[in-house]
This record gives structure tokens, C-alpha cells and sequence, in this order.
């Protein structure tokens, strides 16, 4: 029975993996990473009049926490951090089914068959940067996905679908905000 099952899966895996191409999936991906320049022109970079590198930092340190995102790496001095965590962080479960009602059938029209069941597989990264300018600093954020899974079972994608990383996008600078608000007021007595 346990081997017929077995069977069975190795059968329906082969048969639903064999549905996707690899080039359809680096055009999907292509397609993404094209939109997403957009979204990073729009949302990705802001300025802050007033505020301290050391401020920028300690508030984007609370953003990543408080948006569930682990830091891993950080460089006060640099003005650097990169924070992760599985997919669809920041995203809530919610917020992906938007997303998923938005991407899905323009996915669909270059991977007819893409799956979006998958996120187990996946991390959300961001890598922010703050620079000194005059009178403050300028926050910009970045992102991708990093696959963690089998490229034996899943060919991956690299690129946040748009809408997600627009939501995204949006999530942090909302929290952000409220964070370097605390952080001029913490750290400025």
C-alpha cells in the first residue's frame, strides 16, 4: 500500500512538475523584476529631514522586528541591514490572498500552470541601506525572494510578485514612520 502511494506521488510530482518550464518561470520572472523597478522608483527610497544615521538605523532595526522580519546582518557604521523571514512575511495570510487574486492570472498568462501553494520554499529578504544627506538621511529598501527548497520538485523565482511588493513596501514605510518618530524623540535627549 505504503509503496503504491509512493508511486503515486513520485507519478503526480513528475506529471504537475513536467506543467511549468524553466523558461516559462524566467520569464514570469523577468516580467516581475520589470515591474518591480517600478515599484522600487516609487516606494523604495525615502528621505528623512532631522534625523540621524544612528536614529535611521535603531528605527529600521524595530521596522524589520516589528514587521516579523529577522535581522542578519547589520552595519550601523555602513548604514546597512538585511533582514528575512519565510514567505509571505511581511505579508499576512491575507494580505497574500490580495495579492494572489492580483498576480494569479497575469502569472498564469506566461506559466499557464504555476502553483501558489509553494511558499514554504521561499524567504523574504530586504536589504535597506541609510545614507547621510544634508539635514538627515535617505532610507532606500530593496528585495527579493531566496528559494530554500529542491530545484528538483520547484523551479523557482527570484522576484516578489509586484502587488506583494508593493504591500510590502507600503507596511514598512507605515511602520517605519512611527518608528524613527520614536526614535528623534528617544534618542534626541
Amino acid at each position: 500500500m505504503r509503496v503504491g502511494l509512493l508511486t503515486l506521488s513520485l507519478a503526480l510530482t513528475v506529471l504537475l512538475g513536467g506543467c511549468v518550464t524553466q523558461s516559462q518561470m524566467q520569464n514570469l520572472d523577468a516580467m516581475w523584476d520589470k515591474d518591480n523597478q517600478q515599484v522600487f522608483k516609487k516606494l523604495g527610497t525615502r528621505d528623512f529631514q532631522g534625523v540621524t544615521k544612528e536614529q535611521a538605523m535603531s528605527a529600521l532595526a524595530i521596522t524589520f522586528q516589528n514587521l516579523d522580519l529577522i535581522t542578519t546582518s547589520s552595519d550601523y557604521r555602513a548604514g546597512t541591514m538585511t533582514a528575512s523571514a519565510k514567505a509571505p512575511k511581511p505579508l499576512t495570510f491575507d494580505e497574500f490572498k490580495i495579492v494572489e487574486e492580483v498576480e494569479a492570472p497575469r502569472s498564469r498568462s506566461v506559466a499557464p500552470f504555476i502553483g501558489w501553494n509553494n511558499l514554504v520554499y521561499f524567504e523574504s529578504v530586504f536589504n535597506a541601506v541609510a545614507l547621510e544627506t544634508k539635514g538627515g538621511v535617505q532610507i532606500s529598501i530593496r528585495g527579493n525572494l531566496k528559494f530554500t527548497g529542491s530545484t528538483l520538485q520547484i523551479i523557482p523565482v527570484t522576484q516578489f510578485p509586484p502587488k506583494g511588493l508593493e504591500i510590502a513596501l507600503r507596511k514598512f514605510w507605515d511602520e517605519y514612520d512611527k518608528n524613527v518618530f520614536v526614535q528623534k524623540k528617544t534618542l534626541a535627549n
